[in-house]
């Protein structure tokens, strides 16, 4: 089908893709693909982990003027067959607090401008989900082992673990940015005295 589609013009080796078609009729026999698919995918996770790491690495090492006031925080999440929502409503109103508080105080951070942190059940799955895509935000790591005990909890005891998430994650990022510590302590307190006592 291909010599008979093929062009005096085109530069195809018909008999060299002939070849390459029955070597991998063959190998498609023996090998299992699912199995294939499976390391693939293994390997392009360990390569955005990776990835995720190393532009942490180089966020540390690096000294940049925190020139840009805050515009957002955010906690996103990943566990296996847990909504959207699990942390609702706490995640969107602590955040909402303490983006306005961080605003008030005029909170400079370097470069980006939405601060997001991201939580799951191990460190390696909250790297994964929290590799960096665009200049404009920048992920903190948190991470809840035992997630699934959340939905037993009562009202204040999920409304701390939110907290202590959203906190850990910006604590988190404050770490690696050299970020001012004291100006986010003093944030943080005052939502806790607020909210949670």
């Amino acid at each position: 089908m291909i010599a008979s589609k093929k062009r005096e013009s085109d530069n195809l080796d018909t008999e060299r893709i002939k070849a390459n078609l029955l070597q991998l009729e063959r190998e498609l026999q023996t090998i299992d693909l699912w199995e294939l698919h499976s390391n693939y995918e293994l390997l392009r996770r360990q390569k955005i982990v990776e990835r995720s790491r190393q532009e942490r690495t180089l966020r540390e090492q690096s000294v940049v003027e925190q020139n840009r006031l805050i515009r957002d925080v955010r906690l996103y999440y990943h566990f296996e067959n847990i909504g959207v929502k699990y942390f609702h409503p706490y995640d969107e109103h602590l955040c909402y607090l303490i983006r306005e508080k961080l605003r008030e105080k005029k909170f400079r951070i370097p470069g980006y401008t939405h601060m997001y942190v991201q939580v799951s059940d191990t460190l390696e799955n909250a790297l994964y989900r929290a590799s960096k895509l665009e200049t404009w935000n920048v992920c903190g790591v948190a991470i809840l082992e035992d997630f699934g005990s959340y939905a037993t909890k009562n009202e204040a005891d999920k409304k701390r673990i939110v907290f202590d998430l959203i906190k850990q994650g910006l604590y988190d990022i404050a770490h690696i940015d050299k970020l001012d510590m004291s100006m986010l302590n003093e944030v943080l307190d005052e939502v806790e005295r607020g909210e949670l006592t």
